[in-house]
């Protein structure tokens, strides 16, 4: 599969384009491989490449269209720019099914990166020394202003002088109305990636409301998405308790050994509360017989027949 092949189409920059959050990620990695240098080797970089999933091929294709941009000098030695962008495209090709990078090289998706080349170029909008595409980075439409102008001292006469300083002023308001493109078209991709994460987070149920999901209150969205991690983390150490605990009821259960059917135990203790009540009832009707025979014994017997009778009774 060959980058370079691929249609020069503008890709999407809602989907594609690096937020800060990556590139600090990528700068970490960066950061471990290159022991507190300014770059890294080739080899070193191609080796980390080679852990995705890309093929040779690519990953020599993808550290080529790097090299293309010559943001450095040095062919044999890649600098954190060169890295973070490499590592972006490897993210983006593998997780984000971009299938290839468009020959026109797509600087628009790092409004955070200075791409600006470290090799001296007498028009720094040639295509062979600087990147190119739909929305070049601010830096390089900057550094043009000084080039392209015409010197004053070039004037040979007063009106050469006015025609001179208006082509100048001509310029750089064209250069000035450049830059601001590049900036809205730089705080739409922000703004653009705002939404995308907030989207994101309500999928995955944690509601994100419409007055979080501007770049003006990015400090609302950062707040929110904390209470909900906080919210997420106490669940989860709510169902591990909960787990531990049935866990342990098991082990205690397993220990015990079988348990009685509570039918059973129902039922065997409703027989004996029925027995009882039979008790009961016998015992009432012999204390009323008992009653009554104290009665009729006062009124006309003697006390040797009761003791007699009761001894016989009590008996039975």
């Amino acid at each position: 599969m060959s980058i370079a092949s691929a249609d020069d189409v503008q890709l999407d920059t809602q989907l594609y384009t690096m937020i800060e959050l990556e590139a600090n990620r990528y700068r970490a990695f960066f950061a471990k491989l290159s022991v507190n240098e300014c770059s890294i080797s080739r080899d070193v970089a191609l080796e980390f490449f080679r852990k995705s999933k890309l093929s040779e091929e690519q990953v020599q294709e993808l550290y080529s269209r790097l090299k293309g941009l010559r943001l450095l000098q040095e062919r044999e030695r890649v600098n954190e720019t060169e890295f973070v962008m490499g590592m972006h495209f490897i993210v983006c090709m593998t997780k984000r099914n971009l299938v290839k990078i468009p020959p026109t090289f797509p600087s628009y998706l790092f409004p955070s990166l200075d791409l600006t080349s470290e090799f001296p170029s007498s028009d720094p909008f040639d295509s062979s020394t600087a990147p190119l595409g739909p929305n070049p980075p601010i830096s390089i439409i900057t550094t043009s202003t000084m080039t392209l102008g015409t010197p004053l001292s070039d004037a040979q006469s007063l009106s050469d002088l006015v025609t001179t300083e208006l082509r100048n002023k001509q310029h750089e308001v064209e250069v000035l109305s450049r830059v601001q493109h590049s900036e809205m078209r730089a705080l739409q991709s922000l703004h653009a990636c705002v939404e995308r994460i907030a989207d994101q987070v309500d999928r995955l149920g944690f509601p994100v409301p419409n007055s979080s999901r501007s770049l003006e209150v990015l400090d609302d969205l950062r707040n929110l998405l904390q209470k909900h991690i906080l919210a997420a983390k106490q669940e989860i150490q709510s169902i591990q308790i909960d787990a531990q605990m049935r866990s342990v009821a098991s082990e205690v259960a397993q220990e015990s050994g079988p348990r009685e059917d509570p039918l059973n135990v129902s039922c065997s203790l409703t027989q004996e509360l029925i027995a009882l009540q039979h008790q009961t009832s016998q015992l009432m009707t012999k204390k009323t017989d008992v009653i009554e025979r104290l009665v009729a014994v006062k009124t006309g017997g003697s006390a040797a027949g009761t003791i007699e009778w009761l001894d016989i009774y009590w008996r039975s």
